[in-house]
């Protein structure tokens, strides 16, 4: 009767290893070791097809096509600036080195983690009106939209919030909310700035801005 006790026990105790090994966050199983790294972020122009929607929270951005720089001026309320960002599956090793720390409560589960946006920061090489001067910051002008462009959110309150945003390779869209004060071609840059300290820069070289 002792000696089955005891190997009924001992199973017990296999048993309990083999479970805990399983959910050991550093075993052999790819899908509890998947990170996907920011590996590049390209910007897109468009020429908004409804006129006056992009300046709208509310409004949904639906219909768009491709803007050439080589066109004549477009209205501010007609650019859109789509950001595109690339993600590629990192080592675990890779991950582990970034200083990220995995978490024992998932670590039966799938591990998926992004990078995450800390900020963004855009300029002109040209005055935008008299109170955006060249090398300014004008983030305050710019509404941003996610989720299928559905709807706009103040460049400024998206960023306060900007743990709520990880790059997975979903696309974003800039509106502008403000006019310029004249016709002028800005020469626009964009920088992306990652939680770690990972910066991406984007320039628009030759987009001709009107003000109405």
């Amino acid at each position: 009767m002792k000696k089955s006790v005891s190997v009924m026990i001992l199973l017990g105790i296999i048993y309990s290893i083999a479970i805990v090994q399983s959910c050991d966050p550093c075993s052999n199983s790819d899908e509890s070791e998947v990170y996907y790294g920011l590996s590049a972020i390209s910007t897109n122009t468009l020429r908004l097809l409804k006129k006056r929607f992009s300046m709208q929270i509310d409004s949904p951005i639906e219909s768009y096509i491709n803007y050439d720089l080589d066109e004549d001026y477009i209205s501010y309320y007609s650019i859109g600036i789509e950001i595109l960002s690339e993600v590629n599956q990192i080592s675990l090793n890779e991950f582990t080195n970034k200083g990220s720390v995995f978490s024992s409560a998932i670590a039966c589960e799938p591990f998926l983690d992004y990078d995450n946006l800390s900020n963004i920061s855009i300029t002109s090489s040209v005055d935008y009106n008299d109170e955006i001067k060249v090398g300014d910051e004008m983030n305050h002008i710019f509404l941003i939209r996610r989720d299928s462009y559905v709807s706009g959110t103040p460049l400024l309150e998206f960023l306060n919030e900007t743990n709520s945003f990880s790059f997975t390779g979903d696309k974003l869209l800039l509106t502008f909310s403000e006019p310029p004060n004249s016709r002028r071609t800005h020469n626009l840059t964009i920088t992306f700035t990652i939680e770690g300290g990972a910066i991406f820069t984007e320039e628009i070289l030759g987009l001709k801005i009107s003000d109405n």
